[in-house]
């Protein structure tokens, strides 16, 4: 560790011991021993700082755009529930200000076959497991806006649920 390095060591732990509050450990982990006074003060700021005023407002302007984005399309408000919605939004704000989001043209050709690809290494997964300790069949049926009468088929097994079709049963079911 060269002396520049070694400074910004020290200068991290000093810094961190002075910052830690009441139930403070040192930057060994160890407990930082407390006087009668140090009840009395907080090594919290008082003053919110400009800087996290500007981030505030800067927050609010992004959650109104992705509001705002999400309104417009109709998106569930559970959309924020997914699974992927979290990894995304780390990755976008990661990436950084010059992030270019992918055209139409890209989301419907090369990115969709990418990700029907790894879902087809995942479905091979579901079916060893399928043939090892079996699974369920499922069927669920409804009735869409449109009057259709709709069958989902799923099938389940100690992996999870995987969807496998949908079928428009309307010709069939009698009413």
């Amino acid at each position: 560790m060269g002396p520049t390095s070694m400074h910004e060591s020290v200068m991290y732990k000093t810094i961190r011991t002075l910052g830690s509050g009441s139930g403070s450990v040192s930057g060994s982990g160890e407990p930082i021993p407390r006087g009668p006074m140090d009840k009395f003060t907080t090594s919290q700021p008082r003053q919110s700082t400009l800087n996290s005023k500007w981030k505030q407002e800067e927050r609010k302007e992004v959650c109104r755009k992705i509001g705002r984005f999400m309104y417009s399309k109709g998106l569930s408000f559970n959309t924020v529930n997914d699974p992927y919605w979290f990894p995304m939004i780390d990755v976008v704000g990661n990436f950084g200000p010059e992030f270019e989001p992918p055209s139409m043209h890209k989301l419907r050709t090369s990115i969709l076959k990418e990700e029907v690809n790894d879902l087809s290494i995942i479905m091979e997964d579901h079916k060893k497991v399928w043939k090892q300790y079996g699974c369920s069949i499922m069927s669920d049926g409804w009735t869409d806006g449109k009057s259709r009468c709709l069958i989902n088929f799923l099938v389940n097994s100690p992996t999870g649920t995987w969807f496998m079709k949908s079928i428009d049963a309307s010709d069939t079911i009698k009413k």
